[in-house]
């Protein structure tokens, strides 16, 4: 499995954080498990995006990218 594929199971775990200090402590491990390189963290993005084009009620898919979006707006 490629590391973005990777990232997109973990934001999916982690997508129940909500409150700013969560989603500081979600970027932080999200950068880590990415090896520091946001280009993952984006093709992870691509990702669920591809996989709502094919699925629009992945709600796994949506969450995730929902969080994965809040991190990399924080990164930005």
């Amino acid at each position: 499995m490629e590391l973005a594929q990777q990232i997109c199971e973990y934001s999916s775990e982690l997508s129940g954080a909500r409150a700013p200090h969560d989603v500081q402590r979600v970027a932080l491990n999200l950068t880590r498990a990415a090896h520091n390189d946001t280009t993952v963290l984006r093709h992870a993005s691509a990702l669920f995006r591809s996989r709502l084009v094919h699925d629009p009620a992945d709600q796994a898919a949506e969450d995730g990218l929902g969080l994965l979006t809040r991190v990399l707006s924080l990164l930005n």
